[in-house]
């Protein structure tokens, strides 16, 4: 849209401009008028022209004033004079304010027009120019972020020539040194929610511009990008680097920016490879960075680690680490059993070269082993899926010591606690219930079986039970069979005789009616109803 301003004090003139010119043939799409230089300054201001068209000789401020102050406000608007003298002053002040035309009055219409296309064709080819220079510098800022994260990543692949990575100076011209000092850092982050997201492109921008800010230093240069969604790699390099150039303080600044960014609570752990001094090089210190960012499993969130030359292992990670858990388990030893992983994880975090994985094989035994002790007891601490990858899932996803130290404590004190909730019950309780736990499958589990691995009657196995439980044996010994049974329904490839068979009836149809008295449907609905 084409906006123009006509000035001139004789309202002949200006409204003569206004009523004989076709604007919209010539491109212009909004023509207002002005009686003198204050009034066109306040429309210039409100309607914001490209083209001013003025008479030179107006009192108050004449048309040489005007366009001065029209130039600081808007700089680009083109400027027309009229006037009916061949005045040299306002000639030469037209020239030095670089007025596009000078027409002399009386007016001629043709000339008029003549002059406001010459000025409408150079604005849209200056508004065009313009908006493709933005585009253009859009486009290259786009690219060079590409190119950039694609150098980043391209130094650390062994595949990639370093004529290819010369090239990507070439492009991005960067003057970064083929040799000198260089070290690589992951930061990897640990975003705060329930469910995994993905982050979105314009939050990985964001955060590499937090990068590059916080980390800016006159002796020090570096190279960032992503790395999937939650590592961001960094490639340091120049002289400071021999010193130390990072800090706590920095990271919490990247930490705080991060969180504005997406919005979430966020952990960081900073890793840094060791120091290397060619571009080629770059890649050791990268997989050293990956090594050291091990240690964040022993340290905790928000801290630095430097990679560090590996020592031998004081520790031979066998079960028998786990093995002696639990025996205090076993034993109702449950502040021993405490006190046990307590120290074992002091000793794990003076320890920081340990494999990861074999430090967590040690935990996930215990829980298996824990579970089971538990389920001597008809304790579930565990709601879903009870297999054994399920456990070794709930470890693994766990990042530090300290947490898994802390979850392993939170399931033992659990488990003992709902064992003192059952403390009224009585030891004879504990063992009845734990024997049926264990003979559960066979179809000769019995009153009298069960009283004699006791010792004692069964009439006063079953008194005591009764009294205690408000349950008889008999009705205890068919929930667990069924509550057995939901367990095996949720395998979709192990057939209702199976199940049978393994909760003890040796009869399906007596299985299916038992199972059907207690869950109001039958096996096969059962398990397609809440699992298929």
């Amino acid at each position: 849209m084409i906006k123009l301003v006509i000035v001139d004090d004789e309202k002949i003139t200006r409204e003569g401009l206004l009523q004989y010119i076709t604007w919209k043939d010539l491109g212009v799409d909004v023509v207002e008028l002005a009686s003198d230089g204050f009034e066109a300054l306040e429309i210039a201001e409100r309607l914001q022209p490209d083209i001013l068209l003025s008479d030179i000789r107006m009192p108050d401020m004449d048309g040489i004033e005007l366009a001065g102050k029209l130039r600081d406000i808007l700089p680009q608007c083109t400027i027309l004079f009229l006037s009916a003298f061949a005045d040299k002053e306002y000639l030469k002040s037209a020239i030095h304010l670089k007025a596009l035309h000078y027409l002399e009055k009386p007016v001629n219409r043709e000339e008029v027009k003549s002059a406001i296309k010459d000025a409408v064709q150079a604005i849209v080819a200056e508004k065009r120019k313009r908006a493709d220079d933005i585009d253009m510098r859009l486009r290259l800022a786009e690219s060079s972020t590409v190119f950039k994260e694609k150098l980043v990543l391209d130094m650390i692949n062994r595949q990639v020539q370093l004529d290819e990575i010369k090239m990507y100076f070439t492009t991005l011209q960067l003057d970064m040194p083929l040799t000198g000092d260089f070290v690589t850092a992951l930061i990897k982050l640990d975003i705060q929610v329930d469910s995994p997201i993905e982050m979105q492109q314009k939050h990985k921008e964001q955060i590499i511009k937090s990068v590059e800010i916080i980390f800016t230093d006159p002796q020090i240069k570096h190279l960032a990008g992503f790395k999937h969604t939650n590592h961001i790699l960094i490639h340091f390099y120049g002289e400071s680097i021999r010193n130390p150039f990072f800090s706590a303080g920095l990271l919490e600044q990247l930490r705080n920016s991060i969180e504005h960014i997406v919005g979430l609570k966020t952990n960081l752990f900073m890793a840094l490879g060791k120091h290397v001094h060619t571009i080629s090089d770059v890649q050791d210190s990268y997989f050293t960075a990956a090594v050291a960012l091990q240690k964040q499993f022993f340290i905790g969130h928000n801290q630095i680690a430097m990679y560090e030359e590996e020592c031998e292992s004081v520790y031979d990670l066998d079960e028998s680490l786990s093995n002696r858990f639990l025996e205090y388990i076993k034993e109702h030893e449950q502040e021993k059993a405490k006190a046990y992983i307590r120290n074992l994880n002091a000793d794990f975090e003076k320890n920081t070269n340990l494999l990861v994985n074999s430090i967590k094989n040690v935990f996930f035994n215990m829980l298996v082993g824990l579970n089971k002790f538990a389920e001597g007891f008809n304790i579930t601490f565990i709601e879903d899926n009870a297999k054994k990858d399920f456990f070794w899932e709930i470890i693994n996803k766990i990042p530090t010591l300290a947490e898994i130290e802390v979850y392993l404590l939170e399931q033992i004190d659990f488990v003992f606690a709902k064992i003192n909730t059952m403390d009224n019950i009585g030891e004879n309780i504990y063992q009845i219930m734990q024997y049926i736990s264990e003979h559960f499958s066979e179809e000769s589990l019995t009153i009298p079986a069960i009283a004699q691995n006791m010792y004692l009657t069964p009439t006063y196995v079953c008194k005591i039970f009764k009294n205690k439980t408000g349950k008889t044996i008999n009705q205890y010994i068919t929930e667990v069979r069924i509550e057995k049974a939901k367990e095996l329904l949720k395998e979709e490839k192990i057939k209702l005789l199976e199940i049978s068979h393994r909760v003890g009836y040796l009869s399906p149809n007596h299985f299916a009616k038992t199972f059907k008295k207690l869950t109001g449907m039958n096996p096969s609905e059962f398990r397609e109803r809440h699992y298929l």
